[in-house]
């Protein structure tokens, strides 16, 4: 039970001082949210745009998902600062900010088209 309480309370100095299971723990803690809301957001972004819900230029959906990003980072720095301190000062908040962002596969389809990068339909 340490192990577990260890791995999901917001202290990046835990899993340095235990082993590998608190470590893997507090990774996938941190993940999985990165996972959720990086897709929430594209899937978002997606379906305005391919409704057109704020019509078809590119550059408003990437100013909005960038708003959005916005939102939701300083949101998780507000209800926790450990949390934050994570996300900025661990390995595994690296996990959280790659899949965050990487999931988000439209904002970059958005930024190739705005620019003309290769062929963003692909």
């Amino acid at each position: 039970m340490n192990i577990i309480n260890k791995s999901f309370t917001p202290n990046y100095h835990h899993y340095r001082d235990n082993s590998i299971m608190v470590f893997f723990l507090h990774t996938i803690f941190l993940l999985v949210p990165g996972i959720i809301l990086g897709h929430i957001i594209d899937r978002t972004i997606w379906y305005l745009k391919k409704n057109e819900k704020l019509g078809n230029i590119n550059l408003i959906y990437i100013i909005l998902q960038i708003i959005l990003n916005v939102i939701i980072l300083y949101f998780l720095y507000e209800i926790s600062n450990h949390y934050a301190k994570e996300l900025q000062n661990t390995l595994a908040g690296v996990f959280f900010i790659a899949l965050f962002f990487n999931m988000q596969i439209h904002f970059v389809i958005n930024l190739q088209e705005l620019f003309h990068i290769g062929n963003a339909n692909d």
